[in-house]
């Protein structure tokens, strides 16, 4: 099945695949292919990919050209054992690369490492490799979203949204919208706050009012929560049940830090990014939703 051309221009930038600065001379506002064949064979007369390459990316499979620190480049046969590929690394083209058929690979404590190296191949690598054990990793991706190396956040969220635009069901500690209204049947009207704690239990929780009314805001797991209207401390109304993504805002910032600086969402996606001198946002501060939207 043929991809469209959005997709193809994702695909090819999110992968890599063309040098930094390439790409944007052959899409729009600079050029303005009408189709993925004609964006491929541009690509391809200026020797921007090879006609396997262009074969592969017509064919929506551009992520597949990468394997770890490899961008594959020919394929120059197959046999028993695998395939054997021309592959470069880099600036460093090899003659041959073979990769021999999937046996497991390395594991997820074995990859972990890879992730936390601050060396781009091996985080490629590793990031690569854990989006094939897709919901094994996500418990150790989620943790690595706390990291102090904003490199390492960074793959990690790579790493999930990959896994779970492959296979949402796979979010860590997200126990789905059925279990929650089911267990929100156990809430009957006049509990008081003590007692729904007993029933439902909850991982954070805040809230406030004035005078006989309290509004309660309680956050169940790490994708959904729930809202209670309490009337002289017992509920009132049927507790209200809403998506809502945390966010991982550790580790706690460097107090000398000056750069860029992002946190993420559970679920791989951006919640902050901001430029910051000594530890203080300067410029640039951008806040965003669970889905990926900036926040107005």
């Amino acid at each position: 099945m043929a991809a469209d051309l959005n997709s193809v221009v994702k695909q090819l930038a999110d992968s890599g695949i063309i040098a930094p600065g390439k790409l944007e001379n052959f899409i729009p506002p600079k050029a303005d292919p009408r189709s993925v064949e004609e964006l491929v064979q541009a690509l391809v007369q200026s020797e921007n990919l090879t006609a396997f390459q262009g074969q592969q990316v017509k064919g929506g499979k551009a992520k597949a050209l990468i394997l770890g620190a490899y961008t594959i480049l020919d394929r120059i046969g197959a046999g028993g054992m695998g395939q054997v590929f021309k592959a470069a690394v880099g600036t460093l083209w090899l003659v041959s690369l073979a990769l021999a058929a999937d046996c497991g690979g390395p594991s997820v404590e074995e990859l972990l490492p890879m992730i936390a190296s601050h060396d781009p191949w091996q985080q490629q690598y590793g990031a690569q490799r854990l989006i094939r054990h897709g919901r094994r990793a996500m418990p150790s991706l989620v943790k690595l979203l706390a990291d102090p190396g904003n490199d390492v956040r960074a793959w990690a969220a790579y790493a999930t949204r990959e896994i779970l635009a492959a296979t949402p069901s796979a979010a860590y500690n997200d126990h789905g919208e059925a279990f929650w209204r089911k267990e929100l049947e156990k809430i009957k009207l006049g509990m008081s706050l003590a007692e729904i704690k007993r029933v439902v239990p909850c991982v954070g929780e805040g809230g406030g009012g004035s005078g006989p009314w309290m509004g309660v805001w309680w956050q169940l797991d790490d994708y959904w929560a729930m809202r209670l209207d309490l009337w002289e401390g017992t509920l009132g109304q049927r507790p209200r049940l809403e998506r809502n993504v945390l966010a991982v805002w550790g580790p706690e910032l460097p107090k000398e830090y000056t750069g860029h600086w992002t946190w993420w969402y559970v679920n791989g996606q951006k919640a902050r990014e901001c430029e910051l001198r000594d530890g203080k946002a300067v410029g640039r501060d951008v806040w965003y939703q669970s889905n990926g939207q900036i926040l107005k």
